[in-house]
């Protein structure tokens, strides 16, 4: 199931398998046009958290594909819709399972 969001910077948040501390997070990306955009690193805030600032551009469907250490272990995907005027980053968390919440 898609999860819907606006046009533009969102900040994607991710906590790691077991809280897990030093892993190296990436998403491998697919736009509406069906290009993908791989390794695109998290960084990490402490206590297994990581964030990803991401520029959704198009409106559409994106599919996320989450890695640690290169181990795929979870994807999301993300329906974005046109929305004149977003000022501010929205923040998406994805919290090792298919459910993102937008705080």
């Amino acid at each position: 199931m898609a999860e819907n969001y606006k046009i533009g910077k969102q900040r994607i948040r991710y906590r790691s398998r077991q809280f897990k501390e030093g892993k190296t997070v990436t998403m491998d990306i697919l736009n509406p046009s069906l290009n993908w955009t791989n390794g695109i690193l998290f960084t990490e805030v402490g206590k297994g958290v990581y964030f990803l600032d991401f520029d959704f551009s198009q409106e559409g469907t994106y599919t996320a594909l989450l890695y640690e250490d290169g181990e795929k272990l979870t994807s999301q995907n993300f329906y974005i819709s046109k929305e004149e005027g977003q000022l501010s980053i929205s923040t998406i968390s994805i919290f090792r399972g298919p459910s993102v919440i937008n705080n």
